[in-house]
């Protein structure tokens, strides 16, 4: 009892947004995709609910679903999308079809719905073309999809504006499996005591894709969210409407790895006196660490030992000196003050330090490009800074020290996303020539 109480209360702050499919296994925002690719190794995983109010007379899908990206190379991404419970209220749905679940007729159905897979090819990290095929994973007494598989793709030309977010435009084609009419009348008079039977031979019809949308940084981890999406019906002879959705929103990232997207959704062109024509959007989206943060070590190259000849022709190897390297220490956002991780690392450096007292050093102050230059430079000689004072107060002569800041001139990773852009927060030292 205590169990159904909780997964109510949850139902009831979750359906609200009632969400409207954020990306669909590859990476993307909501229905739509952008160009470039998550990455070779990396993916993606996604839990969510889709809500989605459509035309004719007034038919109401909620899909929960789980989708899964993974980059094969940085240019080719495979996504699948599971919509493992769907429920399907038609509401007055009585005398004709819907293009999605032709065969619903009665105000409520559930179960499984279908599983979408999808490949992406990133031509550059603006074009990019996909293809997929939707298997239906229901019958027609459940009649929550059309039991017939699909097909289609995209076209896909995204920007990239690493300090203001990112604009997507996708046109693509889907080829619903056709029912034949006979087939359906039958079922349907079966079923139904009043039943208006749909001209023409076919029962569904192909649809046109298009959409626009994408994301503006409002804070440092949260951005705003928008699509605008049309489906068109290219040969229905059901009367039912193309629909034309308008979402806006928010996506939080939570960690480098997390991120929430919540909106809100509403159908354009649905315009008859029928109330249930908005809803939501919620998903929560983890992803791998991309490659290019992975913090990549250098292994020293150790010089070959210098061998001389004595005058006794004795060969003397002289002991080699092991090259210094030092690990980079990062800080949070607009801040130059030390972490207890970041005094973990320091503290190994002293002894570096301490044993090698013939070596002066360079510390070298970063910082991510979120501000002006200006600030930017500022912050990193203070971040600089910081880093000296601490290694002067454990014992390191501070004329052994120089100080000097990039700001956000010489990035270490790309600035796009805030995965990414978090390990240009840093302090770098180095070995002074000379």
């Amino acid at each position: 009892m205590r169990r159904s109480i909780v997964f109510f209360v949850v139902l009831m702050l979750v359906i609200p947004f009632a969400l409207m499919a954020s990306e669909y296994g590859n990476s993307g925002l909501f229905h739509l995709f952008y160009a470039n690719s998550v990455g070779a190794g990396n993916y993606l995983f996604t839990l969510g609910l889709d809500n989605l109010d459509r035309e004719k007379q007034d038919i109401d899908i909620n899909d929960f679903y789980v989708s899964f990206g993974y980059g094969l190379s940085n240019n080719l991404e495979i996504g699948a999308r599971l919509n493992f419970w769907r429920r399907v209220d038609p509401d007055n749905l009585n005398d004709t079809y819907y293009n999605g679940t032709p065969y619903a007729h009665s105000p409520f159905y559930q179960g499984p719905g279908y599983a979408d897979l999808g490949m992406k090819f990133s031509i550059s990290k603006n074009f990019a073309i996909r293809g997929f095929v939707e298997m239906p994973l229901s019958s027609r007494e459940t009649a929550t999809t059309t039991t017939k598989p699909a097909f289609g793709g995209n076209l896909i030309i995204s920007t990239n504006q690493s300090k203001k977010g990112i604009v997507t435009v996708n046109l693509g084609y889907k080829h619903n499996g056709r029912i034949d009419k006979s087939e359906y009348s039958n079922f349907m008079t079966t079923n139904l005591s009043s039943f208006v039977e749909p001209a023409g031979n076919e029962i569904l019809s192909d649809e046109l894709l298009a959409g626009a949308g994408g994301k503006l940084r409002l804070a440092d981890r949260v951005y705003g969210i928008g699509e605008l999406y049309y489906t068109g019906y290219l040969n229905s002879d059901a009367g039912q409407k193309n629909n034309l959705d308008l979402s806006v929103g928010f996506q939080f990232l939570i960690s480098e790895r997390v991120k929430v997207n919540l909106a809100y959704k509403k159908n354009l062109m649905f315009n008859d006196s029928l109330p249930s024509t908005q809803g939501g959007a919620v998903s929560i989206v983890y992803t791998s660490v991309p490659e290019e943060i992975k913090k990549k070590v250098v292994e020293p190259v150790k010089p070959k030992p210098e061998v001389k000849k004595e005058v006794v022709k004795k060969e003397v190897v002289k002991p080699v000196l092991t090259p210094l390297v030092f690990k980079d220490t990062y800080f949070a956002f607009d801040s130059y003050e030390l972490t207890d991780e970041a005094k973990a690392i320091l503290s190994k450096e002293v002894e570096k330090l301490k044993e090698r007292k013939d070596v002066k050093i360079i510390v070298e102050g970063h910082t991510c490009n979120i501000g002006t230059n200006a600030y930017n430079l500022a912050l990193g000689e203070k971040r600089a800074q910081a880093v000296k004072d601490f290694l002067v107060s454990n014992g390191i002569d501070p004329s052994r020290i120089e100080i000097i800041s990039y700001g956000e001139e010489r990035p270490a990773f790309d600035n796009t996303y805030e995965e990414t852009r978090r390990f240009n927060r840093r302090a770098h030292i180095k070995k002074k020539n000379g």
